[in-house]
C-alpha cells in the first residue's frame, strides 16, 4: 500500500525503534566479545565473519521494522499498521487522548477508542492462544491506538500531531496553549 494524496504515512521514530530493540545489538556485541574465549574451536576469522553476518542481519531487521510499523492518516480516520495487526478507527470513534500501561512498552500515550478497531492476522491470533505476550498485545490494542510508542513522547509537535489537531480538534480542547 503506497502513500496517496489522501493518506499520510508516519513511520516509527528511529529513537523509539532503538529503545524498543536495544537488547539486540547489545547481545550481539556481548556474543562477539565472548566467542573467542569459548573453547569451541572457532577461529578469529570465523568470529569476525559471523559477527558481520549477525550485525548485518540486525541492521536489516531494523530497516524492515522501520518501514512496517507506521501510523496512517486518511480523511476518514487513522490506522496503526504493524507486521501482525492493525488498529483502524474513524475520527468520530476517538473518545480522547490518554495513557495506558502496556506490557512491553510501559506507559504509552495514545487514542482511546469508543469501539474496538483491531484487526489481527491469523498467525498472531493463533499465537495468542499459546503466548501471553501476543494475547496481551491484542487486548491492549483493542480500544487503544498507541502514538508515543511509535512517534515518541513529543508526537504532538510532529506533523502527525498537527494532522490529528486538524481532523480531531475536540481532542485538544482542554489543553493549555
Amino acid at each position: 500500500m503506497g502513500e496517496t494524496a489522501f493518506e499520510k504515512h508516519y513511520y516509527i521514530n528511529q529513537n523509539v525503534l532503538l529503545r524498543r530493540f536495544w537488547w539486540l545489538p547489545v547481545s550481539l556485541i556481548i556474543f562477539m566479545i565472548l566467542l573467542p574465549f569459548m573453547d569451541i574451536g572457532v577461529s578469529l576469522t570465523d568470529v569476525f565473519g559471523m559477527s558481520f553476518v549477525l550485525l548485518f542481519t540486525a541492521a536489516l531487521v531494523f530497516a524492515i521494522l522501520s518501514r512496517l510499523m507506521r501510523l496512517i492518516v486518511t480523511p476518514d480516520g487513522v490506522r496503526l499498521q504493524t507486521p501482525g495487526m492493525s488498529v483502524t478507527t474513524t475520527w468520530d470513534n476517538i473518545d480522547s487522548i490518554g495513557y495506558k500501561v502496556m506490557l512491553t512498552e510501559g506507559k504509552v500515550e495514545g487514542l482511546i477508542l469508543r469501539q474496538p478497531g483491531i484487526d489481527v492476522n491469523s498467525a498472531v491470533r493463533a499465537a495468542s492462544w499459546f503466548n501471553l505476550r501476543a494475547a496481551s498485545s491484542i487486548r491492549e490494542h483493542e480500544y487503544f491506538l498507541p502514538i508515543s510508542s511509535i512517534l515518541g513522547k513529543d508526537w504532538r509537535e510532529t506533523e502527525f500531531g498537527y494532522d490529528l489537531r486538524y481532523h480531531a480538534p475536540w481532542l485538544f480542547e482542554n489543553e493549555e496553549e
